[in-house]
């Protein structure tokens, strides 16, 4: 059986979000999603671009956030594919 070269694979993406506080404190929140990909790099470069343009939307606000935060950084943690067409 031949792929056809549109369809995409189903990947599971664990990643945390490290949030640097004006205070200097630092909270971690870990988070997973599911996405439509070609292959793990492709995964990569999608979620590293969404998540500089929509960063708010990769986690809720620390519910204990008591200063603005200063800086807040990405790290993914594992890659998994889980559904192939």
């Amino acid at each position: 059986m031949r792929k056809m070269k549109n369809w995409k694979s189903e990947f599971q993406i664990n990643y945390h979000v490290n949030f640097l506080m004006e205070d200097a404190t630092m909270i971690t929140k870990h988070e997973g999603i599911v996405i439509e990909a070609e292959n793990e790099k492709q995964v990569q470069d999608l979620v590293q671009s969404y998540f500089k343009t929509n960063p708010e939307s990769f986690v809720e606000s620390p519910e204990d956030m008591i200063s603005k935060v200063a800086r807040q950084e990405l790290i993914i943690d594992k890659v998994k594919k889980v559904w192939k067409h």
